[in-house]
């Protein structure tokens, strides 16, 4: 996600446990380097620190790919990780560059590192891409070219979400006035313009646009970029409609936002322009007012931060702890704050690693109906044979067929490491039977199966 800038190395990771409030314990994390960009690793490490990891195992991108900094999701119920690769050969120094990066999106097993599931983008870019696990949504904030007819191309912006597992388009919001130029997110700077033909440039335009932030309680999306006229604002989209609910003028350069369900507040990482120089800030943005509140400040940004291509703020809902991840030239920053902004600490890391966190907050709905959720039994009525499969990643670790009475009258010898399980049912007499279906999660789920 860098413009002009040499990715060394980089960790991103996401929650395993927490411990007494405050203090965070070990996450799991996706280690990557340039040096070998289409494997990834999964390590062990400390949030605050990460100056040791260690090794839980390798997840391979493929030839010529590289994992995409601050794109991981995590989804602890079934052991998941989704995250975004491009090519590895992908050039940021061109105009619409974005568009030759054949970005994809990947679902791998949190433990094992294999790749379940690999979907391909075409004939558009992302900027922000991001996940909606307790809904099975993945969403982007994407930029099509278009030919206006007068031999130089649009950018086409809108934000779209699509169901993961059929594919379909759940929402797709045209997103007005809005110019990327080929960068993703978070982005602040200045970019060389196209000309009026599409070819070379002819001068420079300021871009600000920051990471997304999705809030379950209310299934609302915050976007902050800068539109063509100059202006800072906050896009908010109502999800569960797809509509465009405000777009509110803003004082800062949003970078990255963090949602609090306690306080009903958004944690925001920015940057506040001073005549002197910029800062780098921290503080409460209230979604009423469209106001940032208790600003505190991160620290002074240098002369040769002109571009900035990274940062990130991370809550653990569990501790109360906010986590700042900014890097300096070659050397990346943690710092660890309380949730009304009280430093903590601040960690300086090796310039051969570098961190992305992600505290996943609580799925809405119970275990139990998001196991029944992603378990499909087919066919049903069934002749022969019927396949119980999930769609995600959860493991199902035992299969009874019982009849109209209760009585078990098959226990299946279930292949626990794959997704779908064949259940032979040729020898069974003509009813209705129910299937009694586990997952590795301690959830049961009972399914009604006809027999003809």
């Amino acid at each position: 996600m860098k413009i002009k800038t040499t990715l060394i190395a980089g960790i991103a990771l996401f929650t395993v446990n927490s411990s007494a409030q405050g203090q965070s314990e070990n996450v799991r994390a996706i280690s990557w380097t340039e040096a070998t960009p289409s494997v990834a690793e999964i390590v062990s490490v400390n949030p605050s620190d990460g100056s040791t990891t260690k090794l839980i195992n390798r997840v391979d991108l493929g030839t010529g790919r590289a994992y995409i900094p601050n794109s991981l999701t995590y989804v602890k119920d079934d052991n998941s990780m989704y995250f975004f690769t491009q090519s590895a050969n992908f050039n940021k120094d061109i105009r619409f560059g974005s568009f030759s990066a054949q970005q994809r999106l990947l679902l791998a097993n949190a433990s094992t590192g294999e790749v379940v599931r690999e979907i391909p983008f075409l004939n558009s870019a992302f900027v922000a891409p991001f996940v909606i696990s307790e809904e099975g949504q993945v969403g982007f904030v994407s930029t099509e070219q278009s030919h206006n007819g007068y031999g130089n191309n649009d950018e086409n912006n809108s934000l779209v979400v699509f169901n993961i597992n059929t594919g379909e388009v759940a929402h797709k919001i045209k997103l007005p006035s809005l110019s990327f130029g080929g960068v993703t997110a978070p982005f602040y700077g200045e970019i060389e313009t196209g000309t009026i033909n599409g070819f070379g440039t002819d001068g420079k335009t300021m871009i600000s646009i920051g990471s997304p932030c999705y809030v379950s309680s209310s299934k609302r999306l915050l976007f902050a970029g800068r539109d063509v006229m100059g202006i800072n604002r906050l896009f908010v989209f109502d999800l569960n409609n797809g509509t465009l609910v405000s777009q509110s003028q803003l004082s800062g350069n949003i970078l990255d936002m963090v949602y609090d369900e306690e306080s009903k507040l958004v944690k925001a990482l920015y940057i506040k322009n001073l005549e002197g120089g910029n800062e780098l800030r921290i503080g409460d943005l209230d979604l009423t007012s469209k106001s940032i509140t208790n600003s505190t400040l991160v620290r002074e940004l240098t002369s040769d931060e002109e571009v900035i291509t990274d940062g990130s703020i991370e809550l653990d809902e569990a501790t109360g702890t906010l986590y700042v991840v900014k890097s300096k030239s070659d050397i990346q920053y943690v710092y660890t704050f309380t949730t009304d902004f009280t430093l903590v600490s601040e960690k300086q890391r090796s310039n051969q690693s570098k961190v992305d966190f992600e505290f996943k907050a609580p799925v809405s709905t119970s275990a139990a109906d998001a196991f029944g959720n992603i378990v499909k039994v087919y066919p049903n009525p069934a002749v022969d044979e019927v396949t119980v499969e999930t769609i995600s990643l959860t493991k199902v670790t035992r299969i009874r067929v019982l009849n109209n009475l209760g009585q078990e009258v098959k226990d299946v010898v279930v292949q626990s490491e794959q997704l779908s399980n064949s259940i032979n049912v040729s020898n069974l007499v003509t009813g209705m039977y129910m299937l009694e279906i586990h997952s590795d999660g301690a959830e049961v789920l009972f399914e009604k199966l006809i027999v003809e």
